[in-house]
């Protein structure tokens, strides 16, 4: 499941700063994005992604714990 927020445009060539913050939340692996204009600092865009994990059979799973570790969850 994937949420986009689009606050303001970015054009073509500016360069933008995509900051990451990784939060488990059961059954899910949550991603909340924020895009920034680094010339303006100004916000341009906020995205929340789901992403669910599934074992063979298409059950939820849950992630080792060492993979969660480097997401730091």
């Amino acid at each position: 499941e994937t949420n986009i927020r689009y606050i303001r445009e970015a054009k073509m060539f500016e360069e933008l700063l995509v900051t990451t913050e990784a939060k488990l939340e059961p059954p899910y692996l949550v991603f909340k994005h924020n895009i920034y204009n680094t010339k303006t600092n100004k916000k341009c865009c906020t995205a929340t992604v789901k992403q669910l994990f599934l074992d063979e059979e298409r059950i939820a799973c849950e992630l080792p714990r060492e993979i969660l570790a480097k997401w730091g969850c």
